[in-house]
């Protein structure tokens, strides 16, 4: 019988307030094997982005750092969103960045990251929405999800603040309301479906 699993090349995550401690939260349940790449926006003021890698870092075995312009998407890696830049992401696998205007007051903005990963990848991205305090995410993560990729929403009962995913519950993105210490567990299972199903993509 023919394979009809998807594979997975690409996780995107967005958060706003409480948004680094539940991505730290999710970094350290994820396997020791995981190879799927993760890109992080997470809102917060000017001049602290520079701290992320480092901090992240503590949390997990994968690579963390900020992408270099037209850098290329690799496995096993987690990319963090540069401060006062939107980062996209291109059709040939690599990172662009813009310095178009905020988006929800926001620069970088969750909508952009995974409206460009949605376009660019298709049914191959994972978006996840964690917590936050407007509707940055609600908008690009319906777009991933009518590219028939996998939603992700934290559920608003564990979240610091339950505005940014009741925004993206209220577009329709309601199939996968995961609690926070529940999120991980689903993103293993994704990346041993890939392994398993996909044993040419994980060498």
């Amino acid at each position: 019988m023919k394979n009809t699993k998807t594979i997975y090349n690409l996780i995107v995550v967005g958060g706003s307030n409480g948004g680094m401690d539940a991505f730290m939260k999710i970094l350290s349940g994820l396997s020791p094997d995981f190879h799927i790449p993760i890109a992080f926006v997470l809102h917060q003021q000017r001049g602290i982005q520079t701290l992320l890698p480092d901090i992240l870092s503590r949390h997990t075995n994968l690579i963390v750092n900020e992408p270099l312009d037209k850098e290329q998407i690799c496995d096993g890696h987690v990319y963090i969103a540069p401060s006062d830049y939107h980062l996209l992401i291109e059709p040939d696998g690599t990172f662009s960045y813009s310095y178009s205007e905020p988006i929800n007051f926001s620069r970088p903005s969750i909508d952009i990251l995974f409206e460009t990963a949605a376009e660019s990848f298709g049914n191959q991205v994972v978006g996840i929405l964690l917590t936050g305090a407007n509707n940055d995410g609600a908008k690009g993560l319906f777009k991933i999800q009518n590219k028939g990729g996998f939603c992700i929403v934290q559920s608003p009962k564990t979240a610091r603040s339950q505005e940014m995913p009741q925004s993206a519950i209220g577009m329709g993105c309601d199939k996968h309301i995961i609690d926070l210490d529940q999120i991980a567990i689903y993103l293993n299972t994704l990346n041993m479906d890939n392994i398993l199903n996909h044993p040419e993509q994980n060498g």
